[in-house]
């Protein structure tokens, strides 16, 4: 499955700014977002249960600066609007991985990964290995026959493949962050 580094050292967000929340301007992944709800159930599940971690402070709505209101989770015996927006949210959410894992299926079969291996050094001297990632091997892609190509086409994998190689561009905004945080 796709990945995003959100730091070099374990544990670390460098996304995260003091109070806790993502940092402006970046893209907060809808893993994330849907947090915390998630639906459960096995692969093969018709239906999945929606669930909820038992957070009190994750459905607190802040509408001003001293009042905080919580939205009911149900009303008059329905769903409320908290459980109908988390529950839209998150099937298409569960869409979105379920197409998201055929498309990476096809990318990882037409053999463009390739295992990489990355060593940064940080202002401070303080040196990291990150491995066991796989990257689109772009010398690859550019390489592929027409037929293979039009195979990646026709299973929506290309959108995938080339965010991916734009997001490449992001290890300067993640080394940036590690140096701003690391100073």
């Amino acid at each position: 499955m796709p990945m995003m580094v959100t730091g070099i050292k374990e544990g670390e967000n460098l996304f995260i700014d003091a109070k806790g929340k993502w940092a402006e301007p970046h893209y907060v992944p809808a893993y994330a977002r849907r947090y915390p709800f998630i639906l459960a159930g096995d692969e093969t599940d018709e239906r999945l249960t929606l669930c909820i971690e038992n957070d009190p402070a994750r459905l607190v709505d802040i509408n001003t600066k001293t009042k905080k209101t919580t939205k009911p989770l149900f009303e008059d015996g329905e769903q409320g609007e908290v459980i109908k927006s988390a529950l839209s949210f998150c099937e298409q959410y569960q869409g979105m991985f379920v197409k998201t894992r055929q498309i990476m299926k096809v990318i990882a079969d037409s053999g463009l990964l390739a295992e990489r291996t990355s060593k940064i050094t940080l202002a401070d001297g303080q040196n990291f290995n990150i491995t066991g990632f796989h990257l689109v091997d772009e010398a690859k892609l550019l390489a592929m026959s027409d037929e293979d190509f039009i195979k990646l086409r026709k299973a929506d994998a290309l959108a995938t493949i080339y965010c991916h190689l734009a997001s490449m561009n992001s290890w300067n905004s993640l080394l940036h962050q590690a140096k701003l945080r690391s100073s």
